[in-house]
């Protein structure tokens, strides 16, 4: 029965294949080209209906589940060198439309559009002519292929780390147009995947459409809904972008600035149709799948229009500067994005000169900007502002901006003519100034007891070791009643209680240790007694010792040392009831030989859970031979191993270090 059916659709198959494909239909093969002189032509043409022609091929297929455009990129994706589209009964006529869908999509970027063949056959019957199969042009191997979306997804989850969960849409916009001006500039030796997603994220140097491509795609990431816009009388491609139900312009390739380091612009972002076509952007001419427009004026000329420097994001608010030229006293703004309107603040800051508009980056707690001569720090935790930087020649050059890439910064110099603000030459510095990126201390939790360790002085460490900062920190304790710290991290037991100690660097990177004050424990009368020149402790009141242990708990001590419990009678103690007065504790070394040896009787108990027993006797003597007493902390821990009880080898665990110090 099943033989039966597997050849019944075989038939059906065949019938089917057939009815697509007359049987007196000839088949020929036909070349198109997507160059750069004819694809945006071609791309108009496609879409200047108010929906793409791709809605007139026919719904039939023999995988009814797997729509056209799903199908092909599917199998271009797999690299099929001959695609078999007979069952969509897709006219020539639309072959543009159909290969224009393959082009669009950003991850198939190793597809060359200057040289795709396709096969066509006629129906004698209606001269209706079809499509058959494709044949594209892969400008890459598969392991090629593979590495370089090794490399995208690599940009890719960068570029999502820095997206801050609190941030709405338009933060978003912001902050992946910035990305992609900072990591990409305009190709100056254009090849073909300069105009994908590719040449953007993997060779940095798109084109206009490469930018576009990379744009949308990073926007898809967070959800973000994009169209790519062509003009063929501009020869000129960007994007529109969905914000608030509405869709605006964003022209990344033009905002970018190429010259050097840490300019941009936000003249052609988030702009209406109108906007774009003003006598300052001057686009024109443009399509658009599905003949979307932008209507909404309302961020034509926002805050952002004309700024020539990247928005700086901290604590949500985002930053930048207003300065024109010359003037003694530079203004930031910052401006809260989640609100609507937009609310802006402003700070002025006295400074030297400022040539147009200071440049502006970022570093943890600290902004930076310039001046003509000089490059300042701000830091905005501690309202500080520091010169960093200063030019050793501000007659012939002026400082133009500065950026902040993998934590070195860079700024750039122009030329100036005859003392005038005329640039000449561009050049990129790096600057010889190395911020302190991290503070640790020796110590996160720290144990002062009052009477007998009042006092620890913290050792921190600041990274890098060759900061040129200032390596000064300011101390302080959050309950002086607790602790106090002095200007060299010495803490200092107060009172009883709990308080947490901080260091922080001059950039506002701090560090911090809990600290817990505890009280001095006091105990019965305590007496010594020599015997042997062994010494004994013991307490006013005998009560008899009792406490569980076996061979195998018999602690191995720090540098080899190991422990020994012996009755009166010299009768090493295992799997019975530890009972007695006066008991040697010997310790020995890794050779065997005696190290120490002690005597204990013990009545008492230190540690207040009713019975008297061997941990106890440890921290008498522990209190006897060193002047250290049981801290609150100590005094709780007990099963050190987990064997279900507390035994000599608990004991040991906290005072080795005590015994043989």
């Amino acid at each position: 029965m099943k033989k039966n059916k597997i050849f019944f659709n075989l038939i059906l198959f065949l019938f089917l294949l057939l009815l697509a494909i007359p049987a007196d239909a000839t088949e020929t093969a036909a070349t198109i080209s997507f160059t750069q002189d004819n694809y945006y032509k071609i791309r108009e043409e496609v879409y200047k209906n108010e929906k793409p022609k791709l809605n007139k091929f026919s719904t039939f297929t023999f995988n009814a589940e797997t729509p056209l455009e799903e199908y092909l990129i599917t199998q271009v994706k797999l690299m099929n060198p001959n695609i078999d589209v007979s069952m969509y009964n897709i006219l020539e006529s639309n072959i543009n439309a159909l290969v224009l869908k393959v082009f669009e999509v950003p991850e198939l970027f190793f597809v060359d559009p200057t040289s795709v063949r396709y096969y066509r056959y006629e129906d004698t019957e209606t001269g209706l002519v079809y499509v058959k199969s494709l044949e594209f042009t892969y400008l890459m191997s598969e392991v090629e292929i593979n590495d370089s979306n090794a490399i995208i997804d690599g940009v890719v989850k960068e570029y999502l780390a820095g997206i801050q969960s609190s941030w709405n849409d338009l933060e978003k916009i912001i902050y992946t147009k910035d990305f992609l001006c900072k990591n990409c500039s305009y190709a100056k030796n254009i090849i073909t995947t300069s105009h994908t997603l590719y040449g953007a994220l993997v060779d940095k140097e798109p084109v206009c459409d490469g930018y576009s491509k990379a744009f949308n795609y990073l926007l898809s990431k967070v959800g973000i809904n994009t169209l790519f816009v062509t003009s063929s009388a501009m020869s000129h491609a960007w994007s529109m972008v969905e914000l608030n139900g509405n869709y605006y312009h964003v022209d990344v390739t033009w905002d970018d600035d190429d010259g050097g380091v840490g300019r941009t612009r936000y003249m052609h972002f988030i702009v209406s149709d109108s906007g774009m076509s003003d006598s300052g952007r001057q686009h024109y001419s443009w399509v658009v799948p599905g003949n979307v427009t932008a209507t909404n004026t309302r961020y034509d000329r926002e805050f952002w229009y004309g700024n020539e420097n990247y928005l700086i994001y901290k604590d949500y608010l985002w930053y930048y500067v207003v300065g024109t030229t010359q003037v003694n006293s530079l203004m930031f703004n910052c401006a809260d994005l989640r609100v609507d309107p937009i609310t802006i603040t402003s700070k002025s800051i006295d400074t030297e000169y400022v040539l147009y508009k200071a440049g502006l980056t970022s570093l943890r707690n600290n902004m930076y900007f310039t001046t003509m001569s000089s490059i300042y720090k701000i830091n905005f935790p501690r309202d500080v502002v520091e010169k960093i930087y200063t030019l050793p020649n501000p007659s012939e050059k002026v400082i133009y901006s500065i950026e902040c890439i993998d934590g070195k910064f860079y700024y750039d110099t122009i030329d100036i003519v005859n003392g005038s603000t005329v640039p000449t030459t561009r050049k990129t510095n790096e600057l010889v100034y190395y911020p302190i990126t991290g503070l640790s201390l020796d110590k996160t939790k720290l144990t002062l007891e009052l009477g007998v360790t009042e006092t620890y002085t913290l050792n921190a460490t600041i990274a890098p070791s060759n900061t040129t900062e200032d390596t000064s920190l300011i101390w302080r304790s959050n309950d002086k009643k607790v602790a106090t710290v002095d200007a060299n991290g010495k803490v200092t037991a107060v009172g009883e209680g709990k308080t947490i100690v901080y260091a922080a660097a001059v950039n506002g990177i701090t560090a911090t240790c809990q600290v817990e004050v505890i009280p001095k424990l006091v105990y019965t009368t305590l007496k010594e007694e020599q015997f042997d020149d062994i010494l004994a402790i013991s307490f006013e009141d005998k009560t008899a010792i009792s406490e569980v242990i076996t061979a195998e708990n018999f602690p191995v001590l720090d540098r080899g040392y190991t422990v020994e419990v012996l009755t009166q009678e010299g009768t090493k103690k295992a799997n019975s009831d530890y009972m007695g007065s006066y008991n040697q504790i010997i310790i020995k070394d890794k050779s065997g030989n005696t190290a120490r040896e002690y005597s204990v009787a013990v009545s008492g108990d230190v540690t207040g859970d009713g019975k008297v027993r061997l941990y106890d006797a440890f921290q008498i003597l522990k209190n006897v031979l060193y002047g250290k007493q049981l801290s609150l902390f100590d005094k709780h821990i007990r099963d050190y191993n987990l064997d279900g009880r507390v035994a000599l080898y608990d004991a040991f665990r906290f005072i080795r270090k005590v015994i043989l110090s």
